[in-house]
């Protein structure tokens, strides 16, 4: 049965999450590679209103095995927001401004995100545990 899980979670990393082959980011930023990123745990209540409700949503439709993070950085001087899905194929595809508004990344520029983006944190995470 393991077997069969790696092979799942082998082609879920190379399944791409749009068939516009322009759309596709091919590297995760340096942030989230790195194991140094702060933790710095805040409560749904401290949340702006729209990603405590992404959160709550993630939560409640929680598949096994499943894991998340939220991430706060600053980018142009701007508070913005990245929720990472460990069986998301879409790299940066859940990222969002501070009001919520989706960053599309057609019209924005995704390697001046990678290079300028700065003060990353995590400041959720969400993890499946299994009931035994």
């Amino acid at each position: 049965m393991k077997k069969y899980i790696f092979i799942l979670l082998a082609a879920l990393t190379f399944v791409a999450c749009s068939e516009d082959e322009g759309n596709v980011i091919e590297s995760q930023p340096r942030f989230v590679q790195s194991e140094n990123i702060p933790q710095e745990t805040v409560q749904k209540t401290d949340m702006p209103a729209w990603l405590s409700k992404k959160v709550q949503d993630i939560e409640e439709n929680l598949k096994p095995l499943a894991q998340y993070k939220v991430y706060q950085g600053v980018w142009k001087d701007n508070t913005i927001y990245y929720i990472w899905g460990l069986f998301s194929s879409c790299y940066f595809g859940e990222t969002y401004d501070q009001q919520g508004n989706h960053i599309d990344w057609e019209k924005n520029d995704f390697k001046d995100f990678n290079a300028n983006s700065h003060d990353w944190k995590v400041i959720y995470t969400i993890e499946w545990k299994s009931e035994q």
